[in-house]
């Protein structure tokens, strides 16, 4: 038998799934323009890529791999769902820092940004 609290974390624990393809389809779908921007190195050959799901936001990859850490440290009623939520504002900040990059390196990259949104689809 099972109780709210017990029934409320296995729902929780579903939910990660969707976010973790969410990150793997962002991945996928970047094929060939995939590059290792941690390092600076956004190849001049790359194109923008805005099919799959990044015609809904930019960022997939980190939206999917925080929401997964959230959703997880969530289900299992843990502390880390704190680190987890301080982890936001560095990846917002890093993904901003990334689209300067991509700004100077990939033509069309400034239209595709005004277009989509950044990590929420129709909101940020």
């Amino acid at each position: 038998m099972t109780n709210k609290r017990t029934s409320g974390k296995r729902q929780l624990f579903q939910q990660p799934h969707s976010t973790l393809v969410t990150a793997v389809l962002g991945r996928v779908q970047l094929g060939d323009s995939w590059s290792d921007i941690e390092v600076g190195n956004v190849a001049v050959d790359n194109q923008v890529v805005s099919r799959g799901v990044y015609p809904y936001f930019r960022h997939p990859i980190y939206v999917g791999d925080l929401l997964l850490l959230l959703g997880l440290a969530l289900s299992l009623n843990s502390w880390l769902v704190g680190v987890a939520a301080a982890m936001v504002l560095p990846v917002f900040i890093r993904t901003i820092q990334e689209e300067h990059s991509l700004r100077k390196v990939l033509t069309g990259y400034e239209d595709y940004a005004r277009r989509t949104k950044h990590f929420i689809p129709f909101i940020v």
